[in-house]
């Protein structure tokens, strides 16, 4: 009876905790914390857009030379080598097929002690 009691208190303590422990208050209000550390919580500052962000020639140029899809590529050729069917054509090739010793039973494999211990 006392340790379902005390484990009943124990789950309880540590529900509380998770609610309490992860969260900060603010003036009156109270937050929810969704970061491991406080750390996390620090705000960035805003961004702030400059002129040469909005400037649509340097927009219009770099436009220009990253446009790479007009370059040509090199027609290919067909050289000797590749048509040549002698190169392509599979060749046998024979293996020697080592022979293993025959297996033989020695004293010890047939001594009934040694396989009952």
């Amino acid at each position: 009876m006392k340790t379902e009691f005390k484990q009943t208190m124990m789950a309880m303590m540590f529900t509380a905790f998770l609610f309490c422990g992860t969260t900060y208050a603010e003036g009156n209000e109270v937050k929810l914390l969704k970061n491991a550390s406080s750390l996390e919580n620090v705000k960035e500052p805003a961004l702030q857009i400059e002129k040469w962000m909005l400037d649509e020639q340097i927009w219009n140029n770099a436009n220009n030379h990253l446009n790479t899809s007009l370059e040509s590529e090199e027609a290919l050729a067909l050289e000797a080598w590749m048509t040549d069917e002698s190169l392509w054509v599979p060749k046998k090739i024979q293996v020697e097929q080592a022979k293993d010793a025959e297996l033989k039973l020695e004293p010890w494999m047939k001594d009934e002690t040694v396989w009952k211990k």
